[in-house]
């Protein structure tokens, strides 16, 4: 990831190596997760350039499905990851990268907006706009560069955290903005509405729980999130079918790897 490289030629020349590799720690443990959109997408992006031509609300409605579905992961994703850093850091690489955890802490939530950027990516090259998706990657370089200038002097491996989770959210706004003028629609609203709420229930369910062991509350916190999405029609039948094919594609994809 072009992003990563600038990331870490920077913190080299501002700080040094132990700091590059407190950082190249915790983005591999983030990296890993770019599976996810990836095997979603995969199954999409054939379907999203056909109706495209042919219909535009189904397009529409793809793109959107694959909005949610990338929310209903990497919440819950990054609010597990935020609690437990320390632990997943210490896990994986033990007690001598615990600084990582800072840097983890960050950008597990730069990943959400990187989830949300992969289905951007395949939804304005569906539509033929590859300019638009070069202007904004390029504008997600640029500021991830002006931020480290800025941050990695007094942050260090941190502030190159920090610098990615505002450019990729800075993205994710400007490729919102250009669906919206496109499309102009309620419906992320919505979604983003009951996401919020839902989430919020989950961090507090799991919370509530955590006294009673950290991997436990993990589970029922998870079990609990799923629940509140099938019980309030986060997705419809049709959509839960869809994941279902997703899921047995993710791990046969993997399986290849």
């Amino acid at each position: 990831m072009i992003y990563h490289r600038i990331d870490v030629f920077m913190i080299s020349l501002m700080k040094d190596f132990t700091a590059v590799g407190y950082y190249s720690a915790a983005f591999k443990l983030i990296e890993t997760l770019n599976l996810i959109p990836v095997t979603l997408m995969i199954s999409f992006f054939p379907l999203m350039i056909r109706q495209f031509k042919v219909n535009k609300n189904n397009f529409l409605a793809l793109h959107e499905h694959g909005f949610k579905m990338m929310l209903i992961i990497g919440i819950p994703l990054a609010i597990l990851t935020s609690l437990f850093s320390k632990e997943i850091v210490l896990l994986v690489f033990g007690s001598e990268f615990m600084p990582s955890s800072d840097a983890l802490l960050v950008l597990i939530w730069a990943e959400v907006f990187v989830f949300l950027n992969f289905v951007y990516f395949d939804t304005f090259i569906s539509m033929g706009r590859q300019t638009t998706v070069t202007i904004v990657t390029a504008a997600i370089a640029l500021v991830n560069i002006l931020l480290n200038f800025f941050l990695i002097p007094k942050y260090s491996f941190v502030g190159a955290s920090i610098a990615t989770l505002f450019s990729q959210a800075l993205g994710s706004c400007i490729f919102f903005y250009y669906i919206y003028v496109l499309f102009p629609t309620n419906s992320y609203k919505n979604i983003l509405v009951k996401m919020f709420c839902i989430s919020l229930i989950f961090l507090i369910f799991l919370l509530t729980f955590n006294f009673i062991s950290t991997y436990i509350s993990a589970i029922l916190s998870l079990l609990f999130y799923i629940i509140m999405i099938l019980t309030l029609k986060i997705l419809p039948e049709e959509e839960i079918s869809s994941i279902k094919s997703y899921i047995k594609k993710f791990f046969s994809y993997n399986s290849k790897i």
